[in-house]
């Protein structure tokens, strides 16, 4: 099977787990068309590169039969962006989210040939508004396997730059009465060595390594 990938991508995310496959971890992403219907569902997986995707055109042709619920598409959207997003690292639910559709969960099941992602949102009174997806495996080409292995590549570096530009937490020193004696220096005087203790003169140095209070800097 092969897809063609839409232009929109209404939400990407590259560490998603699932409780029925808890020993992988999956690159998700669900693009539209011009934000509306069809939608396609495609997930890698990060440890096998495999992949797997489906087109969906209606979402009420993925109820079970004889279920009686009808919800708008861009509902169920929103439903399915809010349970894929909370199932990752990254919780922070996309922009625009319906707060309807924020009472949801998602699941994928292995199946003979292939996924089947389950989208439950849960409604008022208990009751609960299934959606499954048949997602079928996708031709996938060793330089398709190269494309998942850069991406984990490019991920890992980003991750590591953006800790580099977080900024070190400064260590905060109070103003303390206390005296610090800081320096001491030796002068010849003729033939007489005068020892001069010099105390830190006022100042507040601010470093994650070390820190020393010191007022009232006078010769003793």
């Amino acid at each position: 099977m092969t897809l063609c990938i839409p232009s929109d991508i209404a939400l990407e995310l590259s560490t998603v787990k699932f409780a029925s496959c808890s020993g992988d971890v999956y690159r998700v992403q669900v693009t539209t068309v011009a934000g509306a219907m069809p939608i396609r569902l495609w997930i890698e997986s990060k440890r096998t590169k495999a992949q797997w995707g489906c087109k969906v055109n209606d979402f009420q042709t993925h109820v079970p039969d004889g279920a009686a619920y009808v919800l708008p598409s861009d509902v169920v959207l929103s439903a399915l962006k809010v349970a894929l997003t909370t199932t990752t690292k990254h919780k922070q639910l996309p922009l625009g989210t319906d707060v309807i559709a924020t009472a949801s969960d998602v699941d994928v099941i292995k199946r003979s040939g292939g996924l089947e992602l389950v989208l439950t949102i849960h409604a008022l009174y208990g009751l609960n508004a299934v959606y499954s997806f048949a997602l079928d495996p996708i031709d996938v080409q060793p330089t398709d396997i190269l494309d998942a292995k850069i991406r984990d590549v490019q991920e890992t570096l980003d991750r590591m730059l953006e800790s580099t530009k977080r900024p070190s937490t400064p260590a905060v020193v109070a103003k303390s009465s206390v005296r610090c004696m800081r320096f001491l220096s030796v002068a010849a005087a003729g033939d007489q060595d005068v020892v001069e203790w010099t105390e830190a003169p006022p100042s507040t140095l601010i470093h994650d390594d070390f820190c020393f209070l010191a007022q009232n800097a006078k010769n003793i």
